[in-house]
């Protein structure tokens, strides 16, 4: 048995984004300033619950045609993909491509403020969308930051299911830096959780001949263990080779 209750936590989040709210509304008394409070409080709960791969943001959207958004109070889009974000002073602009959804804050209601919040929602569904798919190349994705690297969608799933992008990222970052790992043409990646949540990450050379290992301190991931292959710079699922 355990004392911990889903639906107690879940009343005590929205008791706290509540308050927090009601602390803004009667704090502040400069109507610019309110606004900006509450719109940080949504932010915030969705930067700290939304999966990494999603991010908050106030911001402009833009399109491919050079048309811009009106200023949104908070814009959530897609960061692992997206192509390309500009930030600079403060200011966040966002490719219309990347964004799911978007938001006005407002601490008070009335029809004027509905009629201010669809204008500013109409100034992003008008902006021009082009119909190119996520970026990747026959079913392989490429990685963020060894663009060298491709991954397949088995890798995506254990990925994105697993919360394990973690993992694509140790096998991706160390084969410029390590020369051991980067010798071997075909890299057989093994993860290994302990009852504890601790991990071994290991890399042989396919004939159980251990290469790299790593500790790994803590981690969810929902397996007791999962094999990679790494070979001509693609990250796969046994299954896939």
């Amino acid at each position: 048995m355990t004392d911990w209750s889903l639906p107690q936590l879940l009343a005590g989040l929205h008791d706290d984004i509540e308050r927090r709210l009601a602390t803004a509304r009667k704090a502040f008394v400069h109507p610019g300033t309110k606004g900006d409070a509450s719109e940080s409080i949504w932010l915030q709960l969705f930067q700290t619950y939304l999966p990494q791969r999603y991010r908050a943001a106030s911001a402009h959207v833009v399109d491919s045609k050079g048309t811009f958004s009106d200023q949104i109070d908070v814009v959530l889009f897609d960061r692992q993909y997206s192509p390309f974000i500009f930030h600079y002073e403060g200011q966040t602009i966002v490719p219309a491509e990347s964004v799911y959804a978007v938001f006005e804050a407002k601490q008070t209601i009335n029809a004027g403020q509905i009629d201010y919040a669809q204008q500013k929602v109409a100034s992003v569904r008008r902006l021009y969308r082009t119909s190119l798919p996520i970026p990747h190349a026959g079913g392989t994705y490429r990685h963020g930051i060894n663009r060298n690297v491709l991954y397949t969608d088995g890798a995506q799933h254990v990925a994105e299911h697993g919360g394990a992008y973690w993992l694509l990222d140790e096998i991706a970052i160390i084969q410029p830096y390590n020369q051991h790992v980067a010798a071997e043409e075909f890299q057989v990646w093994k993860l290994a959780v302990h009852p504890d949540r601790t991990a071994t990450l290991t890399c042989d050379d396919g004939n159980g001949n251990i290469v790299f290992t790593k500790k790994i301190e803590h981690t969810d991931f929902p397996l007791d263990e999962i094999t990679l292959y790494f070979t001509n710079n693609v990250i796969h699922l046994p299954s896939e080779y």
